[in-house]
């Protein structure tokens, strides 16, 4: 015959197995940022991109004049990360491979809600104020004016906006212009992106499981009839 306490114990067991597969699942929906999210934490403005893991802070593609289709390829992408605590986002541009960012400091930029509304460009300096930029590998190829792409840096509060994110590049020897889609509208961007907050309840429900656990486990034992 099965005690009562056998079956507080069983449901307890249930809860917890549930609980624990909800918090997997709300932890799966962290590990990737893409766009219009953005990946949580800073860097550092220097042309120096080693601190930036790209697969994790992928933003957006940037094509050919910021178009879709067969006649406007990737020659570019962004990657951005936002540090909730400074209210700062932070921009990695880099070209695609055998494509080379031309060092043109007007070109590179990005805009928010509004194509003239720059928040940085490559006219902005490194220092203690916001903005700030840098080239990434600039004269990677012995050339001065070429470069690997841009790290850059910019004050934003939290909210839902459009982002505009621009670059000069050199694809087959053709001046090209690489952009986020929809050059004169801008893409969406989140800020602080809502998947932060499955984060949280993926913490929550992992406490809560261990509650769970701990209490089932201090339960009396008692033996069966």
């Amino acid at each position: 015959m099965i005690e009562e306490n056998d079956l507080v114990k069983a449901r307890h067991g249930l809860v917890v197995t549930v609980t624990l597969l909800l918090a997997i699942l709300a932890c799966s929906c962290i590990v990737q940022a893409a766009a219009p999210y953005t990946s949580i934490g800073s860097a550092i403005v220097d042309g120096n991109t080693g601190e930036w893991n790209l697969p994790a802070d992928f933003f957006a593609d940037m094509t050919r004049a910021g178009k879709v289709g067969a006649h406007h390829p990737v020659e570019s992408k962004a990657y951005l990360r936002y540090d909730i605590t400074n209210q700062v986002m932070y921009v990695l541009v880099l070209a695609e491979p055998g494509i080379s960012a031309i060092v043109s400091r007007g070109d590179a930029w990005a805009a928010i809600n509004f194509i003239y509304h720059k928040v940085f460009t490559g006219y902005s300096i490194n220092d203690a104020n916001q903005p700030n930029f840098a080239w990434v590998g600039r004269e990677y190829d012995g050339n001065n004016n070429h470069a690997k792409g841009f790290e850059a840096s910019f004050r934003i509060a939290p909210g839902d906006y459009q982002i505009i994110i621009h670059l000069k590049v050199l694809d087959d020897g053709e001046c090209e212009t690489s952009a986020t889609a929809g050059l004169k509208a801008g893409i969406d961007l989140f800020v602080v992106p809502e998947y932060q907050w499955a984060g949280l309840a993926a913490l929550l429900s992992c406490f809560g499981a261990f509650v769970l656990f701990k209490k089932r486990r201090s339960l009396p034992q008692l033996p069966f009839k």
